[in-house]
């Protein structure tokens, strides 16, 4: 050790820190660390970030504390003088056997209840029965003026015009987005319903502040203003499970919406009356993993997980489910009613089948016997018509495919396909699978991208019209709904946010 109090190894490593130093000004390193440093902190201000706009910010509820749990002995009671002895062995059936040789029955345990019994009452879980009631009045007065026309839809030329703004991207539904649907009414203003895996629906009116005041009934009731008002998004939890499936009915009955769950039951929300009415007649212990209704919503076309199919009448005194059959070999993913004459009906399934039913018939002596089946190589999630009555069939599969299949003839060969696209359909798992489907007017074909946007089809040669991408769409959309009569189209993601594209 030197007169400096160092050894020689920490004199040494000192020099070179002050070489390197110097080395570091000549280069002049550190100017250009802090110039970057600042350019990145720029970047990352202007870079686009996932809204958290929630409309649903619900009222905190005080939670009754329940007292903690305690033993008997610490409670001081005497224990059971019956089972003092043991339990010298648990049978099937509820049969006990003691140690000292008594056995005993105990009664069956209740049954599981899989969704909630009887109707349910419009009662939101985030706004206040002002804002319920306002809501309300908003869906009844459909009926006063169903089908309002609008500027009109989105047509395959308009596609490119879509644009998206950043008030448009809202967080919907509380889990990731399965089956959402425009109303086709425009008065009062847009309506959507959107529901998700874990049984809850939502019902947004995007225009509600400029229709209905600033915020209408307010989030703490009586006409509220500011973070808290009512914004028009009203969520209800109306199933235990996977919503499968939602539908807004025709003109005969524009004031409903028809909701099916893998918890087993479908639900009519009925606006006149104000309650989410449970369906009966449903088949006993399936998932219900599709459904289509007629456009009076009086017959509902059921698919299964095992791959049955049943129709039920909805109508009161009906009774019991009217038909069923096997229709396919595993889970039917999509059931469609044709809309032109409703004399169609669609079912896509995970046995990679696509399959044709005649409605006329179904449950008669040729119920298994569809009128057409298009084999595709991998399992096909979807299978709609086309609206505009062509009896065109849009498909969507995991072989990276999506086909129109002409079913105007009964003559026409069970392989032919009008139009086949190639499209990227490998979601992974943690995206739900694509479902492509039909512009308004029957023109063009959407449908999610796994590059964070919408691709757009022309419908008669499959020619790409468009990729609709924004910085404010940051995941992949999985679900997309073209409104019948406005310029407006709405791609959902597996977070819940909705995205609309407008003109």
């Amino acid at each position: 050790m030197g007169a400096d109090g160092l050894t020689a190894f920490e004199r040494r490593r000192n020099e070179l820190i002050a070489r390197n130093l110097r080395r570091m000004e000549e280069l002049q390193l550190p100017g250009l660390s802090s110039s970057l440093t600042a350019l990145s902190g720029v970047q990352s201000k202007g870079r686009a970030r996932p809204s958290g706009r929630d409309l649903s910010r619900a009222p905190k509820k005080p939670r009754d504390t329940p007292p903690p749990r305690q033993s008997a002995r610490v409670r001081g009671q005497a224990a059971d003088s019956v089972f003092a002895a043991g339990i010298a062995h648990e049978g099937a059936g509820g049969l006990v056997q003691l140690v000292d040789g008594t056995a005993m029955q105990q009664g069956p345990p209740e049954p599981k209840v899989r969704h909630p019994p009887g109707p349910l009452p419009f009662t939101s879980e985030n706004a206040t029965p002002v804002d319920d009631a306002a809501f309300l009045d908003s869906l009844r007065s459909i009926v006063a003026s169903p089908g309002s026309s609008g500027r009109g839809p989105v047509r395959a030329k308009d596609v490119p015009r879509l644009r998206l703004a950043e008030c448009d991207v809202v967080k919907l539904t509380r889990e990731g987005t399965t089956a959402m649907a425009f109303h086709t009414s425009v008065a009062g203003g847009l309506l959507l319903a959107a529901a998700d895996k874990q049984g809850n629906l939502a019902l947004w009116r995007p225009e509600w502040g400029s229709t209905h005041g600033d915020g209408g009934g307010g989030g703490g009731g009586g006409g509220a203003k500011g973070e808290d008002a009512f914004s028009g998004l009203v969520h209800f939890k109306v199933h235990d499970q996977f919503i499968s499936a939602l539908q807004w009915l025709g003109p005969a009955a524009p004031h409903c919406l028809v909701t099916a769950s893998y918890d087993g039951s479908c639900r009519m929300l009925d606006a006149s009356v104000g309650t989410f009415t449970l369906v009966g007649g449903l088949p006993e212990d399936v998932e219900i993993s599709a459904m289509s209704a007629t456009a009076d919503g009086s017959i509902l076309y059921i698919g299964d997980n095992e791959g049955g199919l049943s129709r039920v009448d909805t109508r009161e005194g009906a009774g019991p489910v009217a038909a069923a059959i096997t229709a396919h070999d595993r889970k039917v993913n999509c059931v469609h009613v044709e809309p032109g004459a409703q004399t169609l009906i669609a079912t896509a399934s995970t046995d990679s089948a696509v399959k044709v039913w005649d409605a006329r018939t179904f449950g008669g002596a040729s119920k298994s016997k569809p009128l057409h089946t298009f084999d595709q190589r991998k399992s096909c999630h979807a299978a709609y018509f086309a609206p505009d009555g062509s009896q065109r069939l849009l498909s969507t599969a995991f072989d990276d495919t999506i086909r129109v299949w002409d079913v105007s003839s009964t003559s026409a060969p069970t392989s032919s396909h009008s139009v086949l696209i190639k499209h990227d359909n490998q979601t992974g798992r943690w995206v739900t699978p694509f479902r492509a489907v039909w512009g308004p007017g029957a023109d063009w074909i959407g449908v999610g991208s796994m590059r964070r946007g919408v691709d757009v089809y022309a419908a008669d040669n499959g020619k790409q019209l468009a990729t609709l991408q924004s910085e404010f769409m940051t995941a992949i959309p999985s679900r997309v709904c073209a409104h019948e009569s406005l310029p407006v189209l709405a791609a959902a993601t597996s977070s819940g946010r909705i995205h609309l594209y407008r003109c």
